[in-house]
């Protein structure tokens, strides 16, 4: 028997992601044509924090911001995101 398969990930929940995509919205004052994204990372290499949540930020003609809260997407709070915001 394969051991492929049995331990997956498991999915973030679309109504957390929506959350903080909300929150950044609010922090950065509703931009027209900003695009947010908002993934979990788990990162075994001993330098790494662990879990982290990462957004990233794009707009149209600017640099691709990263901002990474080191904590799981459920456990991410709107001081957080401010906080990763510089806000």
């Amino acid at each position: 028997m394969a051991l492929f398969g049995l331990f997956k990930a498991k999915k973030p929940d679309p109504a957390v992601i929506s959350a903080i995509k909300t929150h950044v919205f609010e922090a950065l004052g509703h931009p027209e044509g900003m695009v947010i994204a908002v993934n979990e990372i788990d990162c075994n290499d001993p330098a790494c924090p662990g879990v982290e949540t990462v957004i990233l930020i794009m707009a149209t003609g600017k640099k691709t911001e990263a901002c990474k809260i080191d904590k799981r997407m459920e456990d991410v709070t709107r001081a957080d995101i401010a906080t990763a915001l510089g806000k």
